[in-house]
């Protein structure tokens, strides 16, 4: 596996996962809004079974002597202190849910905040790998052309003592020959 191809896998990776904890992010923040407005419906519903409560017994009080209705606002006072003691206990249970998801929202927010930077991190040794794969690069590809002028620079002098050396046995068979010939006019 190259080096590439592992960055690559890498950043795959990473992109998967941030996106996930994006996603869950989402679905944290929606929870809350939905926790938000059930906390605000029950402390309606606590409100207006107070107000009932309230207006009940202002009710028991005015008829203290009708003892049949007394027995009937009694009952309708229950329940409304019923409703009032469901609302308390959907309110708590609100209120416990909130901070639950916004510790979730938390978490998942510090999550993302270091899948990002690790993000950066792998693109910025992406691109430090690449500046130095392009220096090496270019030094091989100087070497190469530097040993190509060497390569060329000896062909020239190998040709030129070639022709040299010709010229040399050329020169040194003629002066023979000349030596020859005037031993042989000597004779």
């Amino acid at each position: 596996m190259t080096k590439d191809q592992s960055h690559a896998e890498e950043e795959a990776k990473l992109r998967a996962e941030r996106i996930k904890l994006e996603e869950e992010h989402q679905n944290i923040k929606q929870q809350l809004l939905e926790v938000q407005k059930t906390k605000e419906e029950a402390e309606l519903a606590k409100k207006a079974a107070m107000a009932e409560v309230a207006e009940l017994r202002a009710q028991q009080e005015a008829v203290a002597a009708d003892k049949a209705q007394q027995e009937t606002i009694t009952g309708e006072l229950k329940v409304a202190q019923a409703k009032l003691n469901k609302a308390s206990v959907e309110i708590a249970q609100a209120q416990q849910a909130q901070v639950k998801a916004v510790a979730a929202k938390n978490e998942k927010e510090d999550d993302l905040k270091k899948k990002k930077a690790a993000e950066e991190s792998l693109r910025e040794q992406m691109q430090a790998d690449l500046s130095q794969f392009k220096r090496e690069i270019e030094e091989e590809e100087q070497a190469y052309a530097n040993s190509n002028t060497i390569m060329e620079k000896m062909r020239r002098i190998r040709e030129s003592a070639e022709a040299a050396k010709k010229e040399t046995k050329e020169k040194d068979s003629g002066l023979l020959d000349d030596i020859a010939a005037q031993l042989g006019d000597d004779d």
